[in-house]
């Protein structure tokens, strides 16, 4: 009676433990979220300022479905400038947030039954949306240390596999593929004809030194032929409401993705993009003042980590979450890691999310995209609820 496709679709799991949090705070409980992937940051004066100019100059028209040329004119020197990436502001595609980029992308590619890679542990809606699409999402699993299994995904490519998703820096891992990683997959995907890699980058700025990011679309022009690069403006400018994300592709694939849009959702809300081209205008300084605040709490959890090694870890190179290994406080009175999820939750009002939703059981993802002082007493609550569960 309804469509199949959706029927298989699960709910965001991110989304549920943060409405549940919101729920409890509602009820009086002090709940400390470690669940949403947002920066807590406010959006940039000058960002804001720049809505506020639209509003007043009448900009709230419709606009190009692609968006005014200047801000795509604008992403392409951005590109170039930090990625090396060479490309038309006839290949840019600006939508309602990244993920809206991804499913334009995904859909754009993919028939029902293609496969589509998808390196594990991963975000939950890269798994939903190819569902939604009546495709097949491939798991391999990443190697301990979170770095790509080169071997694994070769094995795994079939007639069917239409796409490889690759996600640097990875949420939720927090995990950045060196330069020598990403190559090694290009040339592994040159192999194969018609196979394509989509390759979220909306964290690439929320990183750590000395690591860097690469874009596997920078590796060689064959490889750019056959990538679409995601990327967006909400967690490095601290603009997660304002709903602009993009893609950068072939003029063929662009053409393809204008087109659903077209039909979908027409273009981005006007005052958004005049807001985004500001946002590509602030310094580094500005944008790295955030990353060092978030270093900063990256290492509170850290050191709080190494005096506890029952719990096992990766630091993270960017983004802005630990995923940790929980095994050895799970099978007594919790049973699974959507168990331990709502026990914390539920009984010492701390929100983590469960790894089963990334694909990884018996882990939790900690988001440190909160202040240091809610930090501390959330660590403080875990310890409380493990010696419950010793």
């Amino acid at each position: 009676m309804y469509n199949k496709n959706v029927l298989t679709v699960g709910e965001s799991a991110t989304i549920l433990v943060a409405d549940m949090a919101r729920e409890l705070r509602e009820q009086g409980k002090d709940i400390i979220s470690f669940a949403v992937g947002e920066p807590d940051f406010d959006t940039p004066k000058r960002i804001k300022m720049a809505a506020r100019d639209a509003l007043k100059h009448g900009f709230t028209k419709y606009t190009d479905l692609k968006v005014i040329k200047v801000l795509r004119e604008t992403i392409c020197e951005k590109l170039l400038k930090d990625n090396q990436l060479e490309y038309t502001a006839n290949q840019i595609i600006v939508s309602n947030g990244a993920k809206h980029a991804l499913f334009n992308s995904l859909y754009a590619l993919v028939n029902p039954g293609d496969e589509v890679i998808v390196i594990t542990p991963a975000w939950v809606s890269y798994f939903e949306q190819i569902k939604l699409l009546g495709g097949i999402p491939v798991v391999v699993e990443s190697k301990n240390d979170f770095s790509i299994p080169h071997e694994d995904i070769k094995k795994s490519i079939t007639k069917k596999t239409k796409a490889i998703i690759l996600n640097s820096p990875c949420n939720p891992t927090g995990s950045v593929y060196t330069k020598e990683e990403i190559t090694k997959l290009a040339y592994l995907i040159l192999e194969h004809d018609n196979l394509f890699v989509i390759s979220d980058e909306i964290y690439e700025k929320i990183i750590y030194k000395p690591n860097t990011h690469y874009s596997i679309a920078a590796v060689c022009p064959e490889i750019k032929e056959r990538t679409v690069v995601i990327n967006g403006f909400s967690k490095a400018y601290s603009m997660t409401g304002w709903r602009m994300g993009y893609s950068a592709s072939n003029l063929e694939i662009a053409k393809l993705i204008a087109k659903i849009q077209s039909h979908m959702t027409s273009c981005p809300n006007s005052i958004s993009q005049w807001s985004s081209l500001t946002a590509l205008d602030l310094s580094e300084k500005e944008v790295q003042e955030m990353i060092d605040i978030f270093e900063i709490r990256k290492n509170i959890i850290r050191d709080y980590l190494k005096e506890r090694p029952k719990l096992k870890y990766v630091e993270p190179k960017g983004a802005f979450y630990f995923f940790i290994d929980f095994s050895a406080y799970i099978g007594g009175k919790v049973k699974n890691s959507n168990e331990l999820s709502m026990y914390l939750l539920k009984n010492h009002y701390i929100a983590l999310t469960s790894g089963k939703a990334f694909f990884k059981e018996n882990y939790l993802r900690i988001s440190y995209a909160t202040n240091e002082e809610k930090i501390k007493e959330g660590l403080k609550r875990l310890d409380k609820a493990l010696e419950e569960l010793s």
